[in-house]
């Protein structure tokens, strides 16, 4: 939905208020990092979310509530259009760990505890 204004006639003091969207944020897993940016913004804004991914996490990218990928800027800004929600993906990190054995240990041989 685009956003729709209306135009009221007032006499004195008034605020003029637009069309508010919510942009909900999530993150994916949960514990892989927090989201901020989020909340009930006037239609026509820029906003700037942004995903603060775990030590153990990388950030992979954003998606929609239908795992519809969206971009992997971050921080993404957009201008509010409609209601939204946006889930932050993180993936644990995970490492290559290479064992060189020493020359004087023998590998293949069952040592006591």
């Amino acid at each position: 939905m685009e956003c729709e204004y209306k135009t009221v006639p007032v006499w004195g003091e008034f605020n003029v208020v637009g069309a508010q969207r919510t942009i909900t944020l999530s993150a994916n897993p949960p514990e892989g990092g927090v989201v901020i940016g989020g909340g009930v913004v006037p239609c026509g804004y820029y906003i700037t979310v942004t995903a603060y991914p775990d030590d153990c996490y990388d950030f992979i990218g954003w998606t929609d509530e239908n795992d519809i990928p969206i971009t992997i800027d971050n921080p993404y800004q957009f201008i509010v259009t409609e209601d939204r929600t946006l889930i932050a993906k993180f993936e644990i990190k995970t490492f290559d760990i290479v064992l060189k054995p020493c020359r004087h240990i023998d590998l293949t041989r069952e040592y006591p505890k």
